[in-house]
């Protein structure tokens, strides 16, 4: 019984050890579902959405503008923004902040790299 008790620690101690590795290999991967890409890449993104037309309205100091612009790291002055506090009427109607002007118009909300690039077709990384 004994060496089955000791074989379950080790198996367990491994199973833990394992768990940790895949995590700190993932943990560049993945970031709240969005895939997390090198600084170079998020610019290369930036600019292709940018020559795609999305722009992303923001309203002054406002925290969910500041955590959408943060998605994109170090290219985030590199993004279209558009400051609605301070340039009203280039906003084109949206009056909640985050919100992306894409090709199919409006969407009132902020947006997860990946969706971005299903709806710009821009490639993440």
């Amino acid at each position: 019984m004994e060496r089955k008790s000791k074989l379950l620690v080790v198996s367990i101690g491994v199973l833990v050890v394992v768990l940790i590795l895949l995590l700190v290999l993932l943990k560049g991967s993945l970031v709240n579902g969005n895939v997390i890409i090198d600084g170079e890449n998020y610019s290369s993104f930036v600019n292709c959405l940018n020559e795609k037309g999305f722009v992303l309205y923001g309203f002054g100091n406002n925290g969910f503008v500041d955590a959408q612009l943060s998605l994109f790291q170090d290219a985030k002055g590199e993004v279209n923004y558009i400051d609605c506090f301070v340039e009203a009427r280039r906003c084109n109607g949206a009056v909640i902040y985050p919100s992306w002007k894409t090709n199919d118009g409006i969407v009132a909300s902020g947006l997860s790299l990946g969706m971005l690039s299903t709806l710009s077709g821009c490639k993440l990384g």
